[in-house]
């Protein structure tokens, strides 16, 4: 099999660290950051881990994807980009309840604030949905930094 370069990126605002295929090397993929592995060492990683299937990392190669078993259907939050985040908070009220409705997961929550922080005309009642959803206060969603 012919390795191939892909690119691997870290969505949320912490740090992710990864011990590659010889148990020696380690590499940090900071927030909101990139990094070039091979596929090979991305299977490996994906074998040894949960951090792809967890979306912790995404991988920017729908090719890989497939072959993880990555790929899904339905539109997922967690695996979504900034800018795909930020249509949907832009777009109708019920599907922006219906994809956010289902997450639990505290990193996911915090990136969708983050976009939802960079939309200056973001309508009140979407303001309120992601304030149930996160349970933070609704002053520190409305609140500009």
């Amino acid at each position: 099999m012919q390795t191939k370069k892909v690119k691997v990126t870290n969505p949320y605002a912490s740090a992710v660290g990864l011990r590659l295929m010889d148990g020696m090397r380690e590499v940090l993929v900071h927030p909101k950051g990139f990094i070039m592995l091979d596929s090979e060492e991305i299977f490996y990683i994906n074998n040894m881990s949960s951090i792809f299937s967890k979306r912790r990392l995404l991988v920017q190669d729908d090719e890989v994807n497939m072959e993880l078993g990555l790929i899904s259907e339905s539109t997922d939050v967690v695996g979504m980009n900034d800018e795909q985040i930020e249509t949907l908070l832009k777009g109708n009220i019920m599907t922006m309840k219906k994809h956010l409705s289902g997450i639990t997961d505290k990193q996911v929550i915090g990136r969708v604030i983050e976009v939802s922080k960079k939309i200056e005309d973001l309508a009140t009642g979407k303001l309120k949905i992601i304030q149930e959803i996160s349970g933070y206060d609704f002053d520190q969603l409305i609140s500009a930094e």
